[in-house]
């Protein structure tokens, strides 16, 4: 699925970066049910971070949500502050 980001149903941007987070994986979570799937079915995320600095706290929120370990690739990429943005995630999930 696509990029999710710390967007509340009411298109506003989640306060700090672990609630950004933790809404970003609600949000896939949403997104993975609608398709018959769970945050179980990961197989591979790529993480959007603001600052390399958030990588520990990144890491506490995603074992909160994905009790594996994916496969996974991280960019750090500054132009997402432009956007209030401090966290993206997308995912590959694999449904039998």
């Amino acid at each position: 699925m696509a990029g999710q980001i710390g967007m509340e149903p009411d298109r506003t941007i989640a306060d700090g970066f672990e609630a950004q987070a933790r809404r970003a994986f609600e949000n896939l979570r949403v997104v993975l049910e609608a398709a018959g799937a769970t945050l179980s079915d990961i197989v591979k995320v790529t993480v959007l971070l603001v600052e390399l600095d958030d990588l520990a706290g990144y890491r506490a929120v995603r074992e909160d949500y994905i009790p594996h370990l994916p496969a996974s690739t991280l960019f750090v990429v500054k132009s997402l502050a432009m956007a209030e943005l401090l966290f993206e995630v997308d995912a590959i999930a694999v449904v039998d």
